[in-house]
């Protein structure tokens, strides 16, 4: 067993103790991405639950920029962290920088310099998905065999306790609970958005959810920024796309 594979099985111990103590307590997702760079040979690190695809909660991220990768794919609906959630295994990339054919548009974007290489562990509880362990290094490089081994150990870890925390409902207080509350009613206005979008186009789910992308795509914004715009009635879509050069139409 390696250094690093050692620390790794120490790791759910010591994240089994954390909001036992008395007194205030660290936010726990903040501390396992801390504890995740310090485990692990990476420099960043990100956990996002995730019901489908679509519907996701990150609980934390241990840098702004790692924070600006993982919302860039869910803005797009696509990239590694995406693809490891759906696909239920882990997704290596060694530079998100060089175009990848598994997801063009988000490889083609310019990414925060300090995130190069990028791997995505999905968590798994009784063979369901319940998110994604995200880690990341500022040099492009891949993972070795046994990198990868206690990348997987460390998911596994991270997933048990994330659901002790989600099950504990005292440790959401405080600014988590804030922080959470938060990206609870993002994800409610992009549903309730996404519903006034089908109405508009007379289209799908899927359709009104791509429509939605494509346009915080095309302004540089989040998908939240552009469903509260929708909801706000200030952003109406055209059953069609408009021409080139020309916005949707507004209420």
């Amino acid at each position: 067993m390696t250094q690093r594979a050692h620390a790794a099985r120490q790791f759910l111990a010591r994240m089994a103790g954390v909001g036992q103590e008395s007194g205030p307590q660290p936010s726990i997702p903040r501390t396992v991405c801390i504890a995740c760079t310090e485990v692990l040979p990476v420099t960043h690190a990100a956990v996002m639950l995730m019901a489908h695809p679509d519907d996701r909660h990150m609980l934390h991220a241990s840098s702004a920029a790692m924070t600006e990768v993982e919302e860039l794919q869910y803005t797009l609906g696509e990239g590694p962290s995406v693809e490891a959630f759906t696909s239920g295994g882990p997704v290596l990339v060694r530079d998100i920088s060089v175009p990848d054919a598994r997801w063009p548009v988000f490889s083609s974007q310019p990414h925060p310099p300090e995130v190069r290489a990028l791997y995505a562990f999905p968590l798994h509880q009784g063979g369901i998905g319940i998110g994604v362990l995200s880690l990341a290094r500022e040099e492009p490089s891949p993972l070795t065999d046994d990198e990868r081994a206690e990348g997987l150990l460390t998911a596994d870890a991270v997933a048990l306790t994330m659901l002790k925390y989600l099950h504990d409902r005292d440790a959401a207080y405080g600014s988590e609970a804030i922080e959470a509350a938060a990206h609870m009613w993002d994800q409610m206005k992009v549903d309730e958005a996404i519903g006034m979008v089908m109405a508009q186009i007379r289209g799908s789910t899927a359709m009104a959810l791509a429509r939605l992308r494509a346009t915080a795509f095309v302004r540089g914004q989040s998908l939240p920024e552009v469903a509260y715009q929708v909801v706000n009635r200030t952003l109406r879509f055209d059953p069609e796309p408009p021409e080139p050069g020309r916005e949707h139409g507004l209420w």
